[in-house]
């Protein structure tokens, strides 16, 4: 027998807090991601179209400047377009030029080789920083608010080869005129 009046629920039960924080982790979480795969999305697409332009060799030395170039060394157009689109990461348009070669000599004899050359052009070494890989060698010099970067590491393309790149850019002047 069923009775006729159905018994009473009582107040209705309140949900938990921690279901409607679980929600918000949940769907932060997925709009975050998705921002993630959107910003990879444009910079990876930004990348293929950089990648995709043609770059001459003259056109890349000549925004070295008065940057002699070690020799013997051979421009490499690929790892110049790389190095160019990671400069253009940096906020600012700090790098005003980025520009790659391959050479088989020894890194340390590259580097001596630019701490004699710049200095007779008036820049100077600046304290060595840290490396972020045993396996790469660099040298940063200044003048004014003019700065070099000279960075050797293995190169990919072959063995004993080193890719030599070679960064200018603009840093704050340490020396302040009276």
């Amino acid at each position: 027998m069923t009775p006729s009046n159905p018994l009473p629920t009582g107040p209705k039960k309140s949900r938990s807090p921690w279901m409607w924080v679980g929600i918000g982790c949940g769907v932060t979480t997925l709009l975050a991601f998705g921002g993630c795969v959107a910003f990879l999305g444009v910079v990876g697409q930004k990348a293929a179209q950089e990648m995709g332009k043609p770059i001459t060799k003259e056109d890349a030395i000549s925004k070295l400047g008065d940057i002699p170039i070690y020799q013997p060394s051979t421009f490499s157009e690929t790892m110049t377009k790389g190095a160019q689109f990671g400069s253009s990461l940096i906020p600012g348009q700090i790098v005003s030029a980025a520009v790659a070669f391959e050479t088989k000599d020894n890194p340390d004899r590259v580097v001596r080789w630019y701490q004699e050359k710049l200095a007779a052009k008036g820049y100077q070494q600046l304290p060595k920083q840290p490396t972020l890989s045993s396996n790469v060698t660099q040298a940063s010099f200044q003048k004014e608010s003019d700065g070099i970067l000279v960075q050797i590491q293995d190169s990919n393309s072959s063995a004993k080869a080193y890719m030599l790149l070679l960064m200018r850019m603009k840093l704050p002047n340490s020396k302040k005129s009276s």
